[in-house]
């Protein structure tokens, strides 16, 4: 068969997501029948419930303003599979990811990868290629039992915020879910956490000293934020910053954890790695923070419209505590849609008990993974008296929650902010 970007992009996609071995497990088969591309590279491993992307994308802007070539890795994409490999501000073109594709494809025959070990794989082939000074890394699902998880080595470990999603596989208490994120964590290697003094932090404290890895706790309660209407100036104490000011170019007040991770990460790198310790610049630091750019988190898209990625209950509480303090004026609308396996009633019960919005509007997500739309209607109805709109069809949906005027704001799957930013862009461009 002969091969084009989108017929490649096709049969990934018709990958599962899991298979009947860790993703680890696969990723290392393939990593050895790749003559391991990564051996090489200087990796920032990323693990969490949420925060991965806004953390790693606050590391990847820095680094860039500090003068170094970086790589970054994430996932999910909200548009195309080519966000997922990035170095610098470039997106893999059609062309590489198609070459790269295609090598990856020629040891299917000796491991059976799911989609997320192809995606990885690629990545370390693309970065051995282009060889970037750092290559950022996030996990996909879990954490010991990911496909980045089979890397030997790294020079830091991060987990940001554990919360229940997944649990499933993951494990039904934060304790469970804080060990099976701390699985990315190697011997002796810096890690950095979030500390929000509850179970998963506890857990993550010992990991790490079980294993003597340096540990750099981040401690919630220590930040405190001022939000504007387009950005939010906050602080922390901090061994690496003396009396420092951070501003980051968004509106969500969850945003600073991620920062406040992502620059205590700066600072211990500083420590540990002579690249970025000689390199060290704080005003450029501070400059990377500041101008970061995340898509779908708390993005506006024009006048008293965001879009946020917010999926699981508490992605949805800390969505919820940026809307409070935002959107003051009535009135306030929420466009809403989910996936089969997120705990859908827990998400639904807190925005409807939050008291927020004056009215909801329901759309279906167009992906295998739908929940139809008629099922989150009747779990809104049993929480609220409010109007419910269904609009099963996204784009529909979005031009009639528009039309309601006031303030609206876009939640419950990053799949759905994807479809609403590749509407928009098109919208742009006519």
């Amino acid at each position: 068969m002969t091969y084009t970007y989108e017929t490649a992009v096709e049969e990934l996609y018709s990958l599962r997501r899991f298979g009947k071995e860790t993703g680890a497990v696969r990723a290392a088969k393939g990593l050895e029948l790749l003559h391991h591309p990564e051996r090489d590279l200087s990796i920032i491993h990323l693990a969490g419930t949420n925060g991965k992307g806004s953390t790693s994308a606050f590391m990847h802007n820095s680094l860039i303003k500090l003068g170094f070539n970086v790589g970054l890795f994430t996932s999910p994409h909200l548009v195309t599979p080519n966000e997922r490999i990035r170095l610098n501000n470039d997106l893999i073109t059609n062309e590489e990811f198609l070459a790269y594709f295609l090598q990856v494809k020629e040891i299917t025959s000796q491991v059976d990868l799911a989609f997320f070990d192809f995606m990885f794989l690629m990545a370390m082939l693309y970065y051995q290629d282009h060889k970037p000074d750092y290559v950022i890394l996030e996990t996909g699902l879990g954490g010991g039992g990911d496909a980045t998880a089979s890397l030997s080595h790294k020079l830091l470990s991060i987990i940001t915020s554990i919360s229940f999603d997944h649990t499933e596989i993951l494990g039904d208490t934060l304790e469970k879910i804080a060990k099976e994120k701390a699985g990315i964590l190697l011997p002796g290697v810096p890690v950095v956490y979030l500390d929000r003094e509850d179970g998963a932090a506890r857990v993550i404290a010992e990991e790490a000293m079980q294993l003597g890895c340096p540990s750099y706790p981040v401690k919630s309660k220590e930040l405190k934020g001022v939000q504007s209407h387009n950005h939010i100036d906050f602080s922390m104490e901090s061994e690496y910053y003396r009396n420092s000011l951070f501003s980051i170019n968004n509106v969500g007040l969850f945003q600073m954890e991620n920062a406040a991770l992502a620059l205590t990460s700066l600072g211990v790198l500083a420590k540990v790695d002579q690249g970025v310790g000689s390199c060290w610049k704080e005003e450029k630091v501070l400059e990377g923070i500041q101008t970061m750019q995340w898509p779908g988190r708390m993005e506006s898209l024009g006048e008293h419209v965001y879009l946020d990625g917010a999926h699981n209950p508490d992605g949805i509480a800390k969505f919820l505590e940026t809307v409070r303090a935002f959107a003051k004026e009535p009135p306030v609308y929420l466009l809403f849609g989910a996936v089969m396996e997120k705990d859908v009633d827990a998400m639904i019960r807190e925005i409807v008990e939050s008291g927020l919005f004056d009215g909801f509007v329901i759309t279906q997500i167009p992906n295998h993974r739908k929940l139809p739309a008629s099922v989150m209607e009747q779990e809104f109805r049993k929480y609220t008296t409010a109007p419910v709109h269904v609009r099963e069809d996204v784009g529909e949906a979005f031009a009639f929650a528009k039309s309601l005027g006031g303030f609206l704001f876009i939640a419950g799957s990053l799949y759905l902010v994807g479809e609403i930013k590749s509407m928009s862009d098109k919208e742009e461009k006519l």
